[in-house]
């Protein structure tokens, strides 16, 4: 078990975009240009996530939180989580003099804001998550979400060409506490669907405003 989730976690660092590269060449190949809109919107990515998820077989798969599940707690978190991202992202605007995107066109959006938080909650806290709790112990209930935030932030290195530019640094940098929180609600619900709301809000003003990596802005 300890050596899946090992496997696992090196093959996260390169999953999504190896996946979509992979898939838009196989689309390419049947359909020409008609079909490759669905690689700019991580199906294939996506598909691979949730059969992954799949094959660990989950215990509840899919499942919501039980209806004594901490919600206060929960909610707590997340607002706090919210607010301190929210307080940066307004910071992070003031100082380069305009609001920061990180995604253009409709389909990039898209995946940005709700396919590619769902597939990464899929991967790092479903299916990760259920090979971290296998392999520790229960009563250490710290072990699964730190296990599964340290992937989790690696592998935005591969939305940077994997180069340790400032950019990616930065970003590989707010990821940390981003899967501390998503991989705590994952412990506290025993579901994936509380870390993935707080994910979707986390990425929404990320994807409207001024390319980051683009060089678009003024």
């Amino acid at each position: 078990m300890r050596f899946l989730y090992i496997l696992l976690s090196l093959l996260a660092l390169g999953l999504i975009t190896t996946a979509n590269r992979l898939g838009a060449r196989g689309l390419q190949a049947v359909s020409g240009d008609r079909l490759l809109w669905l690689a700019s919107l991580c199906v294939p990515s996506f598909v691979v996530c949730t059969v992954l998820y799949l094959g660990v077989r989950p215990e509840r798969p899919f499942a919501g939180p039980p209806v004594n599940a901490p919600w206060p707690r929960m909610l707590r978190l997340s607002g706090a989580w919210l607010l301190v991202w929210l307080a940066a992202s307004a910071v992070a605007a003031l100082v380069v003099g305009h609001w920061i995107s990180y995604t253009t066109g409709v389909y990039s959006i898209l995946c940005f804001v709700l396919i590619g938080p769902l597939q990464e909650e899929l991967l790092y806290r479903g299916a990760l998550f259920e090979l971290a709790q296998r392999v520790w112990p229960s009563t250490r209930l710290w072990a699964p979400v730190i296990a599964t935030t340290i992937p989790f932030a690696l592998q935005h290195f591969q939305f940077h060409g994997y180069q340790l530019s400032r950019p990616a640094l930065l970003q590989v940098g707010f990821t940390i506490p981003m899967g501390l929180v998503f991989g705590s609600l994952r412990s506290l619900s025993g579901s994936i669907w509380p870390g993935f709301v707080v994910h979707v809000l986390t990425n929404l003003p990320g994807a409207f405003g001024c390319g980051a990596l683009s060089g678009d802005c003024p």
